[in-house]
């Protein structure tokens, strides 16, 4: 998938265009006195626009600090995002145990673009009928919320402790949902991805872990009950 920033929901069933179309760059040029003349050759990552208005259109490139294309001064612009391409999960898929552990597999977002990028922010958004509650209220018998969830994002590798810094809660508590540049440095390494080196992706792995407390909702279809929504946004680059 290609955006940046890219705004990628998993569970969604939703698949962007890769596919681009190519205008003419803007070129300054310089006067030569003489008979050589000096072309610095620069090289920035590629932006493009969406059509808001027809997403089945191949996005067009625009080079990088220009506006995009439009047709109708009355219009608002559409964004214009860096073009990188990676993967996310489209499914967080959790196995609740009878003591309302969840338990999911190792999952990653993985980096097919050859320069670095790194998670910029994650938002969670539970479906109607869930509540995305804090760790303490999991933790807490006395908690009578129904269908209360709390699940993390877990990046502790080997000997490390568990990571729970990305979790449901802080991700939803606010429309912004949670900027992982204000994370421990430890915590924001984990979340930079490293370039595509040859058929070799780049990967940042985690394993999604949780708990949910008191349960009324029907979770026995085998294909699962979908409770929230997480949408991934990257950036390129490695945090400053």
């Amino acid at each position: 998938m290609s955006i940046r920033k890219n705004v990628v929901a998993v569970a969604c069933g939703m698949a962007l265009a890769a596919s681009v179309s190519t205008p003419a760059f803007a070129v300054d040029y310089g006067n030569v006195s003489g008979n050589e003349g000096k072309s610095d050759v620069n090289l920035a990552i590629a932006q493009q626009v969406v059509d808001p208005d027809s997403p089945e259109k191949p996005p067009v490139i625009v080079p990088p600090g220009e506006k995009p294309p439009t047709t109708d001064p009355d219009q608002p612009q559409p964004p214009v995002v860096q073009q990188l391409k990676f993967s996310t999960p489209t499914t967080v898929g959790f196995a609740v145990t009878g003591e309302g552990e969840l338990v999911a597999a190792k999952s990653s977002i993985q980096n097919k673009s050859i320069f670095p990028i790194h998670v910029d922010n994650v938002k969670v958004k539970a479906e109607a009928g869930w509540h995305l509650v804090q760790k303490a209220d999991i933790e807490n018998p006395a908690t009578q919320t129904e269908n209360a969830l709390w699940f993390y994002f877990d990046t502790a590798a080997g000997e490390e402790q568990t990571n729970d810094d990305v979790n449901s809660y802080v991700a939803s508590k606010t429309e912004d949902g949670l900027n992982i540049a204000d994370l421990s440095e430890t915590s924001k390494a984990k979340w930079q991805i490293p370039a595509k080196k040859g058929d070799e992706v780049g990967k940042c792995e985690f394993t999604p872990k949780g708990k949910i407390v008191n349960l009324t909702a029907d979770i026995q279809d085998k294909k699962g009950v979908k409770a929230a929504t997480v949408t991934w946004t990257l950036a390129s680059g490695n945090f400053q």
